[in-house]
């Protein structure tokens, strides 16, 4: 089922650079992405100077993932690694 509420209602309002880190696998397994396919195009195509990076963890692992802070720090102009991240 689909949500009620577009993901994308808010992208018109989105005037800066975005980065979309995105969960490669879903919630559960077998279950859901809370990003669809359609929607990652959507952003790309609908938001100026955005970035998307799949990152191969779930919603709750992505953020502890190492490849999302490196995605980060790359989107923000530093070199990977140069950034000092408590882990």
């Amino acid at each position: 089922m689909r949500r009620a509420r577009r993901i994308s209602s808010g992208w018109p309002a989105l005037t800066m650079p975005v980065l979309l880190l995105r969960a490669a696998r879903p919630l559960v397994p077998g279950g859901p992405y809370l990003v669809m396919d359609d929607d990652v195009a959507a952003f790309r195509r609908g938001v100026p100077g955005s970035a998307v990076v799949e990152i191969d963890a779930n919603h709750y692992g992505i953020v502890a993932a190492p490849a999302a802070a490196d995605a980060a720090a790359r989107f923000l102009g530093h070199r990977t690694g140069s950034l000092s991240i408590r882990q």
